[in-house]
C-alpha cells in the first residue's frame, strides 16, 4: 500500500507539472510558441492520467502526450526525466548453492561426528565420552552424561555398565547415580524393577562393580516405594535381597553350569532364611521371585551388537569374518549382481549376491539355501578404510557400483544393482561409512594428542 501511494504522488499531473509557464501575453499571434504551449497543457488536462495504472504505464503514455507540442530547451533536462527508462529488476538475495551445499556439509559432518564419538565409546568408553564432549554433543557433567546414556541408540549396553561402574572416578560413579535416579521404580515389584535396569545396562564382570550397581539400585527403589519397605525391619534388606538375585539369575542361566547343580526353590529359600534383621521375609515373595527369574532370565536390551549377532549367525563359510564387535554396527543390506564384464550380457538372476554393509566392513555373500531359516554362505570381505565408490552405465548393466582401491586404482569388486533408487541409496550409505571410517582415524588422532598434551 505505501508503494502504491508513493507511485500515486508521483505521477499525479500536479507534480508533472512542477514548472508553471507565465500567461501568454495578449499581442501574440496564433503562431507563437506560447500558444502551442498553452494547446499541449490543455490536451494534458484533457487527457488525466489513470494514477491506478503501473508506473511503467504511465511513463509510456506521457510520452506520447509529450510528442504533441514543443517544449522549450531550457524545460528539455527536466522532461527527459519522463522519458521511459530500462525497467529494473529486483533481484531477493538468496543463498548461494555453495553456501547451501556447505551447510549441507556442515550437518552431514556433525552426525558423522556423531556416529564416530559412539564408535569410540563403545571402543573405550572413558575416550568417547572425552570426544563427544569435545565435539559439544553433551555437556560435562553427571546429569548431561546420564541422561545422554539412558536408552541411547548406538551405544553397547556393556560399555555403559563400564563406563558408570567405574569405581575409581569419582565422576563416573556420579553419573551412576544419576543414571540410576532418572528411571521410575515406582509400584513395580524387586525383581520387576532390577529387570528394567539390567535391560539398560549389562552388569560388568567384577563383582564389586556389580556391588555398587546393585547398592545404587537399592536406594532408589526404597525411594520410590517407601510404603512398600516399611514393612521391612532394616532397608538394608532390599540391597541383600536385590543382590540374591543377581546371583541367582548367574546360577540358573549360565550355560556352563550342569544342571543338577543349579541351585533349587529350597535352596533360594534357605539362603535368605534371617536377611531382615535376623527374621524371614514373606515365602510367597521369596518363591514368586524364584520362579519368575527361572522362567525368564535377566537380558540386557537389544542393541546394535545383539543385531549384529544375529546377522553373524545367518552368515556361513569357513572362512567368515567375526562380526560380533561392541563398535560394529550394520548401516545396511543389499541385493545385487556381481558383474565379471561390464561389457558382457549377464543371465538373469545369475552370480547373485547379498552385501552387508557395517560401519568399517563389507560383506558379499551368496544365498544358501536351507528349509529351516534363510543362511547367507560368505565368499569375501573388504575393509572399507581405502575403497572409492564410482558408479558406470553400459548398455546390459544401467545401475552398476564399482569398488577401487584409492591408491592403487584397481577393481575391488563390480555389481549391478536392479534399479536406480537402490543404486543411489547403496552408494550413498556406502560413500559415507567409508567417509565415517576416515573420521575415526581423524578422531584418534585428536584424542591422542589431547592426552599427549595433558
Amino acid at each position: 500500500l505505501d508503494t502504491a501511494q508513493f507511485y500515486r504522488s508521483t505521477v499525479s499531473q500536479e507534480s508533472l507539472l512542477y514548472v508553471q509557464r507565465p500567461p501568454a501575453p495578449q499581442h501574440c499571434s496564433n503562431n507563437c510558441c506560447c500558444t502551442s504551449q498553452a494547446v499541449a497543457r490543455q490536451q494534458l488536462q484533457q487527457q488525466p492520467i489513470n494514477i491506478y495504472d503501473t508506473y511503467q504505464h504511465v511513463y509510456k503514455q506521457l510520452n506520447k502526450q509529450q510528442q504533441h507540442g514543443s517544449v522549450y530547451g531550457h524545460y528539455q533536462a527536466k522532461e527527459q526525466l519522463l522519458q521511459p527508462r530500462t525497467k529494473k529488476t529486483v533481484r531477493i538475495q538468496l543463498p548461494s548453492e555453495e553456501r547451501r551445499e556447505s551447510t549441507e556439509d556442515e550437518d552431514t559432518l556433525r552426525r558423522r561426528q556423531y556416529r564416530v564419538g559412539l564408535n569410540m565409546f563403545n571402543t573405550n568408553p572413558q575416550r568417547g565420552m572425552e570426544y563427544l564432549v569435545k565435539k559439544e554433543f553433551v555437556e560435562y557433567s553427571p546429569t548431561a552424561v546420564a541422561k545422554f546414556l539412558l536408552g541411547r541408540k548406538g551405544l553397547s549396553k556393556k560399555m555403559v555398565g563400564e563406563y558408570i561402574c567405574s569405581l575409581q572416578k569419582p565422576f563416573n560413579l556420579a553419573v551412576l547415580h544419576c543414571f540410576v535416579v532418572d528411571m521410575d521404580f515406582s509400584g513395580l515389584h524387586l525383581d520387576i524393577a532390577l529387570r528394567q535396569l539390567l535391560a539398560e545396562v549389562r552388569t560388568p564382570g567384577e563383582a564389586q562393580k556389580i556391588e555398587k550397581l546393585v547398592e545404587v539400585f537399592a536406594q532408589r527403589y526404597i525411594e520410590c516405594n517407601q510404603m512398600f519397605v516399611s514393612g521391612f525391619k532394616s532397608p538394608d534388606t532390599i540391597f541383600v535381597l536385590s543382590y540374591a538375585m543377581v546371583l541367582l539369575n548367574t546360577d540358573l542361566h549360565n550355560k556352563s553350569n550342569k544342571p543338577e547343580r543349579k541351585m533349587k526353590q529350597d535352596d533360594f529359600v534357605r539362603n535368605l532364611r534371617g536377611i531382615d534383621c535376623g527374621s524371614d521375609i514373606d515365602l510367597d515373595m521369596v518363591k514368586g521371585i524364584y520362579d519368575r527369574i527361572k522362567v525368564q532370565e535377566f537380558k540386557q536390551g537389544s542393541d546394535h551388537v545383539s543385531q549384529v549377532t544375529k546377522v553373524q549367525e545367518t552368515i556361513v563359510g569357513s572362512k567368515r569374518p567375526n562380526l560380533s564387535s561392541s563398535w560394529r554396527r550394520l548401516v545396511c543390506f543389499c541385493r545385487v549382481t556381481e558383474v565379471a564384464n561390464i561389457n558382457k550380457k549377464e543371465k538373469k538372476d545369475a552370480h547373485q549376491r547379498g552385501l552387508f554393509l557395517f560401519n568399517d566392513l563389507l560383506v558379499v555373500t551368496k544365498n544358501e539355501k536351507s528349509k529351516k531359516k534363510q543362511l547367507h554362505q560368505h565368499r569375501y570381505t573388504m575393509g572399507l578404510s581405502d575403497l572409492r565408490v564410482t558408479m558406470y552405465r553400459t548398455t546390459h548393466h544401467q545401475f552398476g557400483v564399482q569398488l577401487q582401491e584409492r591408491h592403487t586404482s584397481r577393481v575391488a569388486a563390480t555389481f549391478a544393482c536392479r534399479s536406480y533408487n537402490d543404486q543411489q541409496r547403496f552408494v550413498s550409505d556406502l560413500q559415507e561409512s567409508i567417509a565415517e571410517v576416515e573420521e575415526m582415524d581423524r578422531a584418534r588422532i585428536l584424542i591422542n594428542e589431547t592426552e599427549s598434551r595433558c
